[in-house]
């Protein structure tokens, strides 16, 4: 390799890494900015004797294409091929926002080489309010099979 591409190589490199170290910086930001509000909540529902259950759910992704809502995804984690999980504040909120934008919500995993993706729906069953969700029960796909399907979700 010569010294050009090599300096090339280093200055791309230097660029994703710049990029990708903007993305964490941002994305912990939220992160305390988020826990920030949920404190709040709680001080506002104390402070004015607000009696409802107040819940807060982060939303992955929520799709629109033109003025039309096609879909929330919920991206789970789930390491080593292992099931994931959903509490029950989260499917319930996130199952009411679907309903409102008459859309569907998914949960979608990345493991290893894969994708695995379960609409969420009333067939979970709750056990001390979390749901376990068996990679095995979700449908699987490849990157390609993927694309695929978010062409799907995208065209309807």
């Amino acid at each position: 390799m010569t010294l050009t591409q090599r300096t090339k190589r280093i200055r791309e490199n230097s660029e994703l890494f710049k990029s990708f170290s903007e993305m964490v910086i941002g994305s912990i930001g939220e992160l305390v900015k988020g826990i920030e509000i949920s404190y709040f909540l709680d001080v506002a529902k104390k402070e004015h004797n607000i009696r409802q259950g107040i819940f807060t759910t982060n939303i992955d992704k929520l799709i629109r294409a033109g003025d039309e809502f096609k879909a929330i995804f919920e991206i789970k984690h789930a390491p080593n091929h292992s099931d994931t999980f959903i509490k029950y504040n989260q499917f319930r909120s996130l199952k009411l926002l679907a309903e409102r934008l008459r859309t569907d919500c998914y949960l979608v995993v990345r493991n290893h080489r894969f994708w695995y993706v379960r609409k969420l729906d009333d067939s979970l069953r709750f056990r001390n309010n979390v749901a376990r969700i068996e990679l095995d029960d979700m449908e699987l796909y490849d990157d390609y099979s993927f694309v695929d399907f978010l062409a799907e979700v995208l065209q309807r």
